[in-house]
């Protein structure tokens, strides 16, 4: 469901989406969940639109007050100061979509040519050659596990 109201994305909105976890939050996108607000009440529907601030537009919307008065809308604005919690479904992994973020940022420089940036850039491998061997070894405990468990 596209917005008429929907524009591009401005300066300011990129640096939050890719400068903070709001990319978890658009991930939601045409899911249904569950948003807490701070006020002890809370909204489950499906998210239409995050936008670069985080301010989220729900479709089939409930909304249930702190005395547990529930309230049907077709569609729910909530303003990115109010949300206190944003319940992510089971199929979302954050780690993923973490990566599918940061990954199209990664623009190849120019390499360093002083002895600090050689170095630098030669740390900067190893971790993430670390990370990922990291990464493997949990997977293959896992299943590891997993294969004990049948």
């Amino acid at each position: 469901m596209e917005f008429a109201g929907a524009v591009r994305e401005s300066k300011r909105e990129a640096f939050n989406s890719y400068n903070s976890l709001l990319c978890v939050a658009q991930a939601v996108t045409g899911s249904y969940t569950t948003i807490d607000l701070r006020n002890d009440s809370f909204i489950s529907g499906k998210i239409e639109q995050v936008d670069g601030f985080m301010n989220i537009v729900i479709s089939d919307a409930l909304f249930t007050d702190a005395c547990g008065n529930e309230f049907y809308y077709d569609l729910f604005f909530v303003k990115e100061r109010n949300i206190r919690y944003i319940h992510l479904p089971e199929e979302i992994s954050i780690a993923e979509v973490i990566e599918r973020k940061v990954n199209p940022i990664r623009i190849k420089r120019k390499l360093p040519t002083s002895f600090k940036g050689k170095k630098l850039m030669t740390r900067q491998l190893e971790t993430l050659a670390r990370v990922k061997q990291i990464k493997l070894e949990r997977q293959n405990k896992k299943a590891e596990s997993m294969k004990e468990k049948q």
